[in-house]
């Protein structure tokens, strides 16, 4: 193909489209042109805005503050002030025990120190001022006052009435036979009182020369004194087999039964009398200032009691006998023999 051809073939190429031929005037193939960017010419007022919106920006930008900035920084404060409760609430978890300890263990110096503090002020206001001036003794009819106070009233700081009141507190008098329990307490500054709560005995035991086994309604003993008491009832021809507190006065449980239910009865018709015998053929006799009194068997033994307490009232200040062997409920007469 000559060149005027080649030109030729060129003269065909559209605006879409590249035709491609060879020397020889072969068609090749298309290919397909892509378009021109039309470059337009800057519009220079455009540009000019532009520039006066860029400017202008500048200038909000100067005057209004970065609202994304703000609230970043809002975010980051709240971070870190969460981050900052957190750390003191893993404190407070970690030494929570801690400071409870610290806590109990101030609170117990406080109550000590408080409690050291009365102590002390009181120890000093009652060696100075609570000395002992007089003894006030209640419930007593065994022993006199005296003898109570000798009792009680003890120790190397006896003349304290604080003292007083507070060793017998600590150690209470227990070994004073006849007496229950024994209270002290103040009345006043210088003023001790002590109440006396005293064993009222059942009856008691005694041989010549030895201290009197005192029992109760059970037979049992409560107290050993060499006192004799004046309202208590001896019982006569016993040998007394118990020799500790609480052993059985006598062994012999019909002996024992006879006493036992004579002086209840007794007492129950608040009769006394100074002395009570059995004999071998368990016969029971009993004395009452001057008067003797035959109650032959236990047999009926309440009711000869009910009708002793009549009689006595009318041969008070007499000397004689009284016999109650033969009552019965069928018999009730009761002979009187002076003496």
């Amino acid at each position: 193909m000559k060149n005027n051809d080649i030109k030729r073939s060129m003269d065909d190429v559209t605006k879409d489209k590249i035709v491609l031929v060879d020397t020889k005037g072969n068609t090749l193939g298309e290919v397909e042109r892509s378009p021109k960017k039309e470059t337009a010419e800057p519009d220079r007022n455009n540009t000019r805005g532009k520039n006066k919106e860029k400017k202008q920006n500048k200038k909000k930008a100067k005057k209004e503050p970065d609202r994304e900035a703000e609230v970043i920084k809002v975010r980051n404060d709240y971070n870190e002030r969460h981050n900052k409760i957190k750390t003191k609430k893993r404190i407070t978890k970690k030494e929570r025990r801690r400071r409870k300890r610290r806590a109990i263990i101030a609170v117990i110096v406080e109550i000590v120190l408080g409690l050291a503090i009365l102590v002390i002020g009181g120890g000093l206001f009652a060696f100075m001022c609570c000395d002992v001036q007089d003894v006030v003794v209640e419930g007593n009819n065994i022993y006199t006052p005296e003898e109570i106070e000798e009792y009680v009233i003890s120790g190397k700081y006896k003349n304290n009435c604080v003292y007083n009141v507070v060793h017998n507190f600590i150690k209470p008098k227990k070994d004073i036979p006849f007496v229950d329990k024994v209270k002290v307490t103040m009345t006043g500054l210088n003023t001790n009182k002590i109440t006396v709560t005293e064993r009222i005995p059942f009856g008691y035991v005694a041989k010549e020369g030895e201290d009197a086994k005192y029992f109760d309604e059970d037979g049992k003993i409560t107290d050993i004194s060499d006192k004799r008491l004046e309202n208590s009832t001896v019982w006569l021809d016993v040998e007394p087999s118990g020799s500790e507190i609480s052993d059985l006065i006598v062994d012999d449980e019909v002996m024992l039964s006879s006493y036992l239910e004579t002086t209840k009865a007794l007492k129950a018709n608040n009769i006394f009398v100074n002395s009570i015998k059995i004999d071998d053929n368990h016969n029971i006799y009993a004395t009452k200032d001057g008067i003797k009194i035959n109650f032959g068997l236990k047999n009926d033994m309440d009711d000869k009691c009910k009708r002793l307490s009549i009689i006595l009232p009318q041969v008070e200040n007499q000397q004689g006998t009284l016999h109650l062997e033969n009552f019965s409920k069928e018999n009730t007469d009761i002979v009187f023999k002076k003496e």
